[in-house]
């Protein structure tokens, strides 16, 4: 009786599996379930007909203080809704919340590096500002998230404008995928307001960064100015725009020339650390990098840094 009830149930299953017209005897979710039926996904894994992407241009100034570890930020975001929904609210991820104190965390970090957080200064929508007040009805922030909603509503296949002005402190001591290296030395990632993904599969993705988790972002275009004192030389994300503004003649030739060479040139040794000329004799130099369909952005800094460099031809297919 038990082994023909088992039957009856693995039949009933199957039977319903193939109604939905999936692979019999693969359980498919009810999320996933509702893209083939939209059409946005297919069987085989192929985008479906339907299928879309939103994503976002980003332009970020960034100013880094080495001593306080301050970051500070001023950034607009052209973000793009290309789904059939209309939006009424987005969801902002705000990573450094990470070591915010009373944040969940999948492992202990150095006490000193807990933190207030992410401090918004300003927000705007549309060029107009939105309330950031203790008691606003516009924004509740849980966890790593910062839920906004929306004084008028984004419509599909159409676009909104929105800025943020945030700062806050660098961690020093618990190197979770950014932080400070030593005290010259800093990674900085996952670092500024990042609309999260909206997609067809669970609409508005709200996880928790709460360390032992990778991220899933939109494509994006990044322009990004870094703010940082002289002798520092910054590496980051996409490519450097602007190497005259920043090296000195020098050592822009030999960027210059590694751009179009097939073998290794030393753009800066360990004899040119120590003579200190790298960069222009400005108080603060403005590293600019322009970045295109990459899903995120970070950059790190240094006065010792060695510096190598060549030439790479990629064939797109």
């Amino acid at each position: 009786m038990k082994f023909r009830l088992s039957l009856l149930t693995f039949l009933a299953l199957l039977i319903s599996t193939i109604s939905l017209g999936q692979n019999p005897g693969l359980y498919v979710p009810r999320n996933i379930q509702k893209t083939f039926n939209q059409k946005t996904r297919t069987l085989d894994g192929r985008p479906g007909i339907n299928y879309w992407q939103n994503g976002a241009n980003y332009k970020i100034n960034i100013k880094f203080d080495p001593v306080t570890r301050l970051v500070g930020g001023k950034e607009k975001i052209i973000y793009f809704n290309n789904s059939p929904d209309t939006l009424n609210e987005i969801l902002v991820h705000l990573f450094p919340n990470f070591f915010k104190k009373g944040n969940p965390r999948d492992f202990a970090i150095n006490p000193e590096d807990e933190s207030s957080g992410v401090v918004i200064e300003k927000i705007s929508f549309n060029g107009k500002e939105v309330d950031t007040g203790a008691n606003s009805n516009f924004i509740e922030y849980r966890g790593t998230s910062l839920n906004l909603k929306l004084t008028s509503a984004i419509l599909p296949r159409s676009s909104a404008e929105f800025s943020f002005d945030w700062n806050y402190i660098l961690n020093k001591e618990s190197d979770i995928r950014t932080g400070t290296i030593d005290s010259s030395t800093f990674f900085i990632a996952y670092f500024f307001p990042h609309i999260a993904v909206y997609d067809d599969i669970d609409g508005w993705n709200d996880f928790q960064y709460t360390g032992g988790v990778e991220f899933y972002n939109d494509f994006a275009n990044f322009e990004v100015s870094i703010t940082v004192p002289k002798d520092y030389v910054v590496r980051a994300t996409g490519e450097l725009q602007n190497p005259a503004e920043v090296l000195t003649d020098k050592y822009v030739k030999r960027y210059q020339s590694a751009l179009t060479s097939d073998s290794v040139i030393r753009i800066i040794d360990s004899n040119d650390i120590v003579q200190k000329n790298i960069t222009v004799s400005n108080s603060n130099n403005i590293w600019k990098f322009k970045a295109e369909n990459v899903t995120d952005f970070a950059f790190a800094m240094s006065y010792h840094y060695l510096w190598d460099g060549c030439s790479l031809i990629v064939n797109k297919t």
